[in-house]
């Protein structure tokens, strides 16, 4: 709850797993990325190329929450 002249602040107060990269075929697609990231297996009919987005900076389980908390703070400038 806010004081009636206390200014309204976005706040981050947590966070899990890394967002899907852009393009990747949505949920079905960032699906199939984990999958093969976790287990080294393909999705039948996927074109190989498509896991291309699995490389050493691929980390679905990373989440930067302190980085994400002050660029968050940012927003309230």
């Amino acid at each position: 709850d806010y004081a009636d002249d206390e200014p309204r602040k976005v706040r981050l107060i947590g966070g899990k797993n890394a967002c899907p990269p852009e393009d990747c075929g949505g949920e079905w697609g960032y699906n199939a990325l984990c999958a093969y990231y976790h287990t080294g297996k393909q999705a039948e009919g996927v074109d190989e190329s498509f896991y291309s987005w699995v490389d050493e900076d691929f980390g679905p389980e990373y989440f930067p929450l302190e980085e994400m908390k002050a660029w968050m703070d940012g927003m309230n400038d």
